[in-house]
């Protein structure tokens, strides 16, 4: 039978796996990250928590920045072995990175539009914009930091181009490289010390530049302004994915949508009790089990439609994910940003620093697990330090923002008042 040959060539891949691309190596991985975790926890004065947040979405955070840490781990061997930036020879290696891509941009876009939805398209966008920026630049410019300061480092600080140059190289790295990563002081393949991974956020400031227009167009125009909206909506994404050097981009821009479907069925009671059934909690993990093994690769239609099936039974917290609720997944949920944005510096000089020792594929394992555990810490400190005190800044000003606000329409109220009122 085809179905059962196609199990036993999957298992027989397995028991030859190369051992950095072994789903054994993974599972260690996240057993040392959710150890390290756990150990964490006691020296958290309080644990952070908002008793209306989907703990299942949380702890699913964190398990995605972690298989996107273990997918660009081969990269950074083999980048050290022959100086090549080369795929996995796995699917399930390949997989453990651009499918948790594309979760990530369903749990950006889910989140946000069952805002818009909630409060029917009244987010409040002022507050939004600014809770926005203080969310994402803190610790990308930290980042962003390191990445320029290593970049001077290994150009031995001599200034390699012309200062025009140099300010706008390191200009554009600021700008969340929407207009490019370009190289910095002439070091070749710069994007290569974060692991290219900024990428992403342009996709993110895409939707996020773009919600209010949708939240409009969706929750508060008519039925055909609605239609003409989604046909412009199409016409872009069409004209932005003819006009990429990058054939996929359009596939790039498709999970969103995955998204904003779970937010639309995560609002409906009978759909909810459909996706929450055990038996569809176990579709779902074989679905898992399909993308992981089988799919076809990243953007591939087939392949979105599954994620987004996983992530809507993600959403409605069916107990298959019962694990990703968990004290310590949801506390690496929380520092999902820093180690995803920190995984690829980390890499990058644990393997300039240890390259002499790298021939040996036993010994990059062992160093994967003991970076995993450091990395997590890495993570947690620049969460405290640095994410958490820019988050809390954008919260004041928001309030601030609020108050002036609410003052100025209690005086237009007060200037507006009949006489003897």
């Amino acid at each position: 039978m085809p179905g059962t040959l196609e199990i036993v060539t999957v298992a027989e891949r397995l028991i030859r796996t190369d051992l950095l691309q072994s789903p054994i190596l993974f599972l260690a991985i996240l057993g040392v990250a959710i150890a390290t975790s756990l150990a964490l926890g006691k020296v958290e004065k309080r644990a952070e928590r908002n008793v209306h947040e989907n703990l299942t979405l949380e702890g699913l955070r964190g398990i995605l920045a972690l298989s996107v840490f273990a997918h660009h781990s081969y990269y950074f061997y083999h980048l050290r072995q022959n100086g090549s930036w080369q795929d996995p020879d796995t699917r399930f290696w390949i997989q453990l990175g651009q499918p948790a891509v594309e979760l990530f941009f369903m749990l950006t876009s889910y989140l946000f539009w069952r805002k818009v939805l909630d409060e029917k398209g009244k987010l409040g966008w002022t507050s939004y914009a600014i809770r926005r920026v203080f969310r994402l630049l803190p610790l990308y410019l930290f980042s962003i930091f390191i990445l320029i300061v290593s970049a001077l480092t290994l150009s031995k600080w001599t200034l390699q181009t012309s200062i025009p140059d140099l300010l706008g190289s390191v200009s554009r790295w600021i700008a969340l490289t929407l207009f490019g990563g370009p190289d910095v002081n002439g070091l070749k393949n710069t994007w290569q010390l974060d692991a290219g991974v900024t990428w992403t956020l342009r996709f993110e400031t895409l939707f996020y530049v773009f919600l209010p227009v949708l939240a409009f167009v969706f929750t508060r125009a008519k039925p055909w302004l609605a239609g003409i909206g989604g046909l412009v909506l199409t016409l872009f994404v069409w004209h932005y994915a003819a006009f990429s050097s990058d054939v996929h981009v359009y596939m790039k821009l498709t999970p969103f949508l995955g998204g904003i479907a779970a937010a639309y069925i995560s609002r409906e009671a009978g759909a909810v009790r459909f996706f929450q059934n055990q038996k569809i909690g176990f579709a779902a993990a074989l679905t898992v089990l399909a993308v992981l093994f089988i799919a076809p690769r990243g953007y591939h239609p087939l392949t979105v439609s599954a994620m987004t099936f996983i992530f809507i039974v993600a959403v409605v917290e069916n107990r298959v994910f019962a694990l990703l609720r968990s004290t310590s997944a949801t506390r690496l949920g929380r520092i999902s940003y820093d180690l995803y944005l920190l995984h690829g510096l980390f890499l990058w000089w644990g393997t300039y620093l240890l390259q002499s020792s790298l021939a040996s594929k036993s010994f990059y394992a062992v160093f994967l697990l003991f970076a995993a555990a450091i990395l997590v810490v890495i993570s947690w400190c620049a969460h405290h330090l640095v994410e958490l005190p820019g988050m809390r800044a954008g919260s004041r000003w928001t309030r601030s923002v609020k108050a002036r606000n609410g003052a100025n329409v209690v005086k237009t109220a007060e200037k507006s008042r009949p006489i003897g009122i």
